[in-house]
C-alpha cells in the first residue's frame, strides 16, 4: 500500500498561510463593518425616537395651552355671568325695597283711616283757600 500524501513545499505553505490570513482579515473586517453598521442603525433609531418624542412633547404642550385657554375663558365667562346676576339681584332688591316702603305707607293709611281722610280733606280746603286768596294765579 502506498500512502498518498503529498508534502507541501515552503512556498505552498506560505501561500496557504497567506490565504488563511487574508480570509481571517476579511472576516474580521466584515465583523467590524457589521458592528459599525449596527451602531449606526441604533444611533439612527435613537435619533428617530428622540425626534418622535420631541414632536409628541410639542403636541402635548400645545394641547395643554389650548385646554388652559379654554378653562380660563370659561372662568372669565362664569365670573361675568355671576357679576351680571349680582347686578340684576341688586336691582330687584332695590325694587323690592321700594315696594315694601309703599306697602308700609298703605298699611299706615289703613291703620289710621281718619287721619288719611282728614289729610285729604285738609288738602282740599287748603287748595280752596289758596284759590280764593290768589285768583290771578289760576
Amino acid at each position: 500500500m502506498e500512502k498518498s500524501s503529498k508534502t507541501m513545499t515552503t512556498k505552498e505553505l506560505t501561500a496557504a498561510v497567506n490565504l488563511l490570513l487574508e480570509r481571517e482579515e476579511k472576516i474580521q473586517a466584515r465583523e467590524e463593518q457589521e458592528k459599525r453598521e449596527a451602531v449606526q442603525n441604533r444611533r439612527r433609531a435613537l435619533e428617530e425616537n428622540i425626534e418622535k418624542l420631541t414632536t409628541s412633547v410639542t403636541v402635548i404642550k400645545w394641547c395643554i395651552v389650548g385646554i388652559t385657554t379654554v378653562v380660563a375663558l370659561a372662568m372669565i365667562t362664569v365670573i361675568l355671568i355671576i357679576s351680571e346676576l349680582n347686578k340684576g339681584a341688586q336691582q330687584i332688591r332695590t325694587k323690592i325695597d321700594a315696594i315694601e316702603r309703599e306697602a308700609e305707607m298703605i298699611r299706615e293709611k289703613i291703620r289710621h283711616p281718619l287721619e288719611t281722610v282728614g289729610g285729604a280733606v285738609g288738602r282740599k280746603l287748603d287748595e280752596g283757600v289758596k284759590g280764593m286768596l290768589s285768583p290771578e294765579e289760576k
